[in-house]
């Protein structure tokens, strides 16, 4: 039982649609919301939705992977913490805390580096 909204450009705007999903699908195993742009205002309220599930199922994963979520994970050359709305007060150390919560309540912020495309080489003798 997989719901993936990977790569749907979601935004903060529907973090909390998610949340309320999240205690109210109670068959739900995984959810994929990889490739989004969720950042610290919606990850406090998804992991209050993580938090708030139904205590008679077990809680959903969560693949937040590849998301600002997880930019200490992607391995790239990122400065600080993306905190998302200015009113958020965030800092890179609240932005860990949040990190370790959301792993602990069942999501997922490793970073899965999509596979290379096979280089296309170029026949000089075909032009």
């Amino acid at each position: 039982r997989l719901i993936s909204f990977r790569d749907c450009k979601l935004t903060n705007k529907v973090a909390p649609l998610v949340a309320v999903f999240l205690r109210g699908f109670p068959p739900l195993e995984v959810m994929d919301l990889s490739q989004n742009r969720f950042s610290y205002t919606s990850g406090k309220t998804l992991l209050a939705g993580l938090h708030a599930e139904n205590p008679k199922f077990p809680h959903a994963k969560l693949v937040l992977s590849e998301t600002p979520l997880a930019y200490s994970k992607i391995g790239g050359s990122t400065v600080s913490a993306p905190c998302g709305h200015l009113t958020s007060r965030c800092t890179s150390g609240k932005y860990n805390v949040l990190q370790k919560n959301l792993t602990k309540a069942g999501a997922v912020l490793e970073y899965t580096p999509k596979p290379k495309r096979p280089s296309r080489e170029v026949d000089a003798k075909k032009g």
